[in-house]
């Protein structure tokens, strides 16, 4: 694969080649999904809820990635309901976090993702080496990142629904 070719995540496996980087969220596609009244109503089955074109540090290419849970569609909709001008959306995707060890042999129905509104730029301003540490809680990392809101799903370490 070169550089200038987009890379595509739908399952974990693929997924995990951006476990615990940073990275930003620059559109949100719903795939026939909406949030009404705080609950994710998905008009089509068997279809994830949406794609986001995404970037991350560390990766030189674009990505689009397909959101297949529930909780994390809700989150990032709710991200970019919330987005402004001055803000961004970031967000952090891993499998190695849970508060449980148990809970990463069951990996394929947990939410995932870490979501956090910031004030533009906040992406740019921060180093490569920005990532989740092993066994640390998430909001070590989100609170560094000065957010205006964040939702970490319970079951990830340090995870409560939003701030």
């Amino acid at each position: 694969m070169n550089n200038s070719e987009e890379v595509v995540l739908l399952r974990d496996n693929e997924w995990s080649v951006i476990d615990s980087k940073l990275c930003i969220a620059n559109e949100l596609r719903p795939l026939g999904s909406t949030v009404e009244n705080g609950e994710v109503i998905s008009k089509v089955k068997d279809v994830p809820y949406a794609t986001i074109s995404l970037r991350c540090k560390g990766i030189d290419r674009e990505i689009s990635g397909f959101i297949t849970n529930k909780m994390d569609f809700q989150h990032f909709w709710e991200a970019f309901q919330e987005k402004s001008e001055g803000l961004e959306v970031l967000f952090y995707w891993t499998k190695t976090h849970y508060q449980n060890r148990l809970i990463q042999f069951g990996t394929a129905v947990m939410p995932k993702v870490v979501v956090i509104l910031c004030p533009k730029g906040t992406f740019e301003s921060v180093t490569e080496d920005f990532s989740l540490r092993p066994k640390e809680d998430a909001r070590a990392n989100v609170y560094g990142l000065t957010p205006t809101k964040f939702w970490i799903p319970p079951v990830i370490l340090g995870g409560k629904i939003e701030s």
